[in-house]
């Protein structure tokens, strides 16, 4: 079996993870998680603060090598990671 390839600046990720949900009229009972699907050029994967996260970007630039905007997911709320596209 092959290894998995590492994610690369720039390769175009879904993000499955947790969100914070409030309800304040609700019943605390029924609680559940909220699950958000985002989209996202990968950045990094670091230790940002306490805890590693997954950074991603809107925007890259290749001319440049300027970004614009960033998405920032501590790793314990990503649920799943998954490359639609590698960056070329």
């Amino acid at each position: 079996m092959a290894a998995k390839r590492p994610l690369a600046r720039g390769d175009l990720l879904k993000v499955h993870w947790w969100d914070i949900f409030e309800d304040p009229t609700g019943n605390p009972d029924a609680a559940r998680p909220c699950e958000r699907v985002s989209y996202g050029l990968f950045w990094a994967q670091e230790m940002r603060g306490p805890g590693e996260c997954l950074i991603t970007t809107t925007t890259i630039d290749k001319d440049s090598s300027s970004q614009q905007g960033y998405c920032i997911y501590p790793m314990g709320c990503v649920l799943k990671i998954e490359v639609v596209k590698r960056a070329t």
